[in-house]
């Protein structure tokens, strides 16, 4: 009786032993979205998740893995479950920034963006996001303004001379697109969205041969519009 009362010990002792808890799941799907297995990532996640329910760091890393899977509805859902239970956590508002931009709903990308900035005004990528979903609407003079904020936070963000760039070509101003283009590709090297901004609108102002050469670049690196906005100006 003694024995199998020591194995029964024995056994308990082992299955508490190997019993993961929040924190190990938490662990084991950081550890897959490492390696890029972004489906059991979610699936650790969510794991932790039902070891507690008020988990905020397991909703916000599976919204993150979400993310990556282009689950953007998914992602939206983890990142509102943070931010209900953390108003506080501007990163949840920017990652959900992000899910409602690859959605097209640039108004409530805008949104989340202009929370993430009231919690945290020191991070450029929320003002460079913000900036890029107001000109997307239209709204130029919005966008520009976000953009100089966040070249003020750092004055060397490729994207933000770049993005800018794209809001002055069409404001027509097209020197100012240029100068912002050469930082950009000052900072950034062969940065291909550069040279389509920059080559459009040299195109703008007669500079033809400058211009296509920089389009010519765009088109190596395989940016997106670049063979057409050759093949209409160049050809």
């Amino acid at each position: 009786m003694k024995k199998v009362y020591l194995l029964l010990l024995l056994v308990t002792f082992v299955q508490l032993g190997f019993a993961q808890t929040e924190e190990s799941f938490i662990n084991e799907g950081v550890s897959k979205m490492e390696s890029k297995s972004y489906e059991a990532a979610v699936e650790s996640f969510s794991k932790a998740i039902e070891k507690n329910p008020k988990s905020e760091i397991a909703y916000y890393k599976r919204g993150n893995a979400k993310l990556n899977l282009n689950d953007n509805l998914g992602a939206i859902q983890d990142f509102t479950s943070v931010v209900n239970l953390n108003p506080s956590n501007y990163k949840a508002f920017y990652n959900r920034g992000i899910a409602y931009f690859n959605l097209l709903d640039y108004k409530k990308a805008e949104e989340d963006y202009t929370s993430s900035i009231k919690i945290n005004a020191n991070e450029v990528s929320p003002l460079v996001n913000r900036g890029i979903a107001r000109m997307n609407q239209g709204e130029l003079k919005g966008a520009l303004k976000d953009f100089n904020n966040a070249l003020e936070l750092d004055n060397k963000h490729v994207l933000a001379y770049t993005v800018r760039a794209e809001a002055k070509l069409k404001s027509d101003d097209f020197k100012g697109a240029i100068s912002d283009c050469d930082r950009a590709l000052k900072f950034g090297g062969e940065y291909g969205l550069a040279y389509l901004v920059r080559g459009s609108s040299k195109i703008a102002i007669n500079k033809y041969a400058s211009g296509c050469d920089d389009l010519e670049k765009a088109i190596r690196l395989e940016i997106k519009g670049a063979q057409e906005a050759y093949d209409e100006f160049c050809k």
